[in-house]
C-alpha cells in the first residue's frame, strides 16, 4: 500500500511539473511577441512617416536619437504656437512620445555663439541616421498566473489499483494559438484622428516666418537676404542692388514657399490683396 501511494505521488508531481513548464513556455512566447524592438531610419527618409509605418497597429511608447535635417518644429508660445525651421543638420538629442505621435524633441548644433538648442513638437524632419526604440504596451501586460502549491496534508485522490501511465510533456503542453494581429484600441484611433485634425487646422492658420540666412523674393525690392526678424517684422538686405537694408512688416505680406536656391531656402513675399 505504501509503495503504491509513493508511485502515485511521484507521477502526480511529474505531471504538475510538466504543466508548470508548459505555462512558463507559453508565457515566454507571448511576451516575445510584444517585446521592444529597434528600428533604423535611413538617410533622407521622412521621420514622422517612418514612425507612423513602424508603429501602425501598436499602442506603446517611442524614443529615438541620431542626426536630422530639414526640420520643422512647433514651439510653445503665449498665443498661437509658431512653427520654426532651423537650418542645417542638428543632433537629435531626444525624441519621445506615444506610438502615432505627437513627438516632442530636443535638438542641438554648434554655432558661432556656442551650442544652439531647440525644443518643441516635431512637425517634419529628414533622417541623417536615426535609431528608434519602440516599447509596445503589451510587453508590460504579460504576467504569468501563480499556480498554488498542493497542500502537504491533503489526502490522495483514490485511483484504480493499476499504476497510471507516466504523462509526457507533449501530452500536457497546450497547443500554440494561431497568431492574431494586434488590434488598435479605440482610444489610440481617436487620439490619432484628433491629432491629425489639429495639425491640419493649425498648419492652415500658422504664419510662415523666414529665418536669418534665408532668401526672400520681395515683390518690389527683388532678391534679398534675411538678416533678423520675428513673427511681425523682418530686416532684409537686397542682394542684386546696392545692399540697402530695409525693415518690412509681415502682416502686410503673403509669404509662400520655401523652395531651394543654391542650398538656401527661398520664400516669396507678395502684397496682400
Amino acid at each position: 500500500m505504501l509503495v503504491e501511494f509513493a508511485v502515485r505521488f511521484r507521477d502526480t508531481s511529474e505531471v504538475r511539473r510538466d504543466f508548470v513548464d508548459a505555462k512558463r513556455l507559453q508565457s515566454h512566447e507571448a511576451g516575445h511577441m510584444a517585446s521592444p524592438r529597434i528600428v533604423s531610419i535611413g538617410r533622407g527618409e521622412d521621420i514622422v512617416n517612418s514612425l507612423t509605418d513602424a508603429c501602425r497597429g501598436l499602442d506603446g511608447w517611442v524614443q529615438a536619437t541620431g542626426v536630422v535635417e530639414a526640420v520643422e518644429l512647433r514651439l510653445v508660445g503665449d498665443g498661437a504656437d509658431p512653427v520654426r525651421a532651423p537650418r542645417g543638420r542638428l543632433a537629435l538629442v531626444a525624441l519621445a512620445g506615444p506610438a502615432g505621435g505627437p513627438y516632442m524633441v530636443t535638438l542641438s548644433r554648434a554655432s558661432e555663439a556656442g551650442a544652439e538648442v531647440w525644443a518643441g513638437q516635431l512637425v517634419r524632419a529628414q533622417s541623417d541616421g536615426v535609431t528608434v526604440f519602440i516599447v509596445p504596451c503589451e510587453a508590460t501586460e504579460k504576467v504569468m498566473p501563480e499556480i498554488p502549491a498542493p497542500k502537504p496534508n491533503a489526502a490522495p485522490t483514490p485511483t484504480p489499483a493499476a499504476v497510471p501511465a507516466k504523462v509526457t510533456p507533449a501530452a500536457v503542453q497546450p497547443k500554440d494559438p494561431p497568431p492574431v494581429a494586434p488590434a488598435q484600441s479605440d482610444w489610440a484611433k481617436a487620439a490619432l484622428a484628433s491629432a491629425a485634425v489639429r495639425r491640419a487646422a493649425e498648419a492652415e492658420h500658422e504664419p510662415i516666418v523666414p529665418e536669418p540666412g534665408d532668401l526672400v523674393q520681395h515683390f518690389s525690392f527683388g532678391l534679398c537676404e534675411v538678416l533678423m526678424g520675428d513673427d511681425e517684422r523682418l530686416k532684409i538686405r537686397d542682394i542684386d542692388g546696392p545692399g540697402r537694408i530695409r525693415e518690412i512688416r509681415l502682416d502686410m505680406l503673403t509669404v509662400t514657399g520655401p523652395r531651394d536656391r543654391e542650398g538656401k531656402r527661398l520664400y516669396r513675399l507678395e502684397r496682400k490683396n
